[in-house]
């Protein structure tokens, strides 16, 4: 995955050793998978129709960049949705509608910034600006400049959430136990959402009831787990009741006739 990409940067604060990790980092993006896979990509790209394939970098980028960036500083700050796959963002290709409103200047763009002046702010107030700057620039890199398969994955936060521990380490004694404590129960009740696909795509339709993909999930675990076509059934329909345009959805029915 492309978070592991910033890894070896983190090693310019420490032990410059770890900076040898940019070694088999550059051996994988010119190794034969990953051209590979980079070309088999670029060839179902061509196959499909260009206005939903050409990234081309545009005003209204600006404003999606920031929208996404102020949504990876609030996840980090205040964790309570966490999931694997949400409804931000994944439309954007597709749907003109979703496009024009993250490439607006609206509430939301004005919201963000906001949000991400202020936390460059505390650094600042904390003499750490230069922790707040690593999230922010870290995290940039994810921010859509350049469209990634996935618009938004908390998996592309690790390296960028070093810069957040700092600020918050910083804060007075109080808060900084009151906020340790809330984070430490937070963890508890998020880890056993790993304890197995079904609880991980479960854990998805309830922190976001509304992304389709997080249905189809759980029918592909009913249909080739459990072996309950009717569970599957079940949320196939869900799914094409969210997006009926959800080809998805349609895969997993077809599957499910077909067994």
């Amino acid at each position: 995955t492309v978070a592991t990409i910033s890894f070896p940067f983190v090693f310019l604060l420490g032990n410059p050793l770890g900076l040898s990790l940019l070694l088999p980092l550059g051996i994988f993006l010119t190794g034969k998978r990953f051209t590979t896979g980079k070309k088999i990509r670029e060839g179902r790209g061509d196959a499909l129709p260009s206005k939903i394939t050409h990234d081309i970098f545009s005003v209204g980028r600006i404003a999606v960049m920031v929208k996404t960036t102020a949504l990876y500083l609030f996840t980090a700050l205040v964790p309570l949705k966490l999931l694997f796959f949400r409804k931000f963002g994944e439309e954007y290709r597709f749907k003109e509608e979703c496009k024009k409103e993250l490439d607006s200047f609206n509430l939301k763009f004005y919201l963000s910034l906001t949000l991400i002046i202020a936390f460059l702010a505390l650094g600042f107030v904390l003499n750490k600006l230069f922790w707040a700057g690593w999230f922010v620039i870290l995290i940039a890199a994810f921010s859509n400049y350049k469209l990634l398969g996935q618009f938004f994955a908390e998996r592309y936060m690790y390296p960028a959430c070093i810069g957040v521990v700092a600020i918050l380490a910083m804060l007075p004694e109080q808060a900084y136990w009151v906020l340790v404590g809330l984070y430490i129960m937070r963890t508890h009740s998020f880890i056993p959402v790993f304890s197995s696909n079904r609880e991980l795509y479960l854990n998805g339709i309830k922190q976001d009831p509304d992304e389709p993909i997080n249905y189809v999930n759980i029918s592909d675990w009913y249909m080739m787990v459990e072996r309950d076509m009717s569970l599957a059934g079940h949320y196939i329909q869900m799914s094409i009741a969210k997006d009926p345009a959800d080809y998805k959805a349609e895969l997993n029915f077809a599957s499910l006739w077909r067994m």
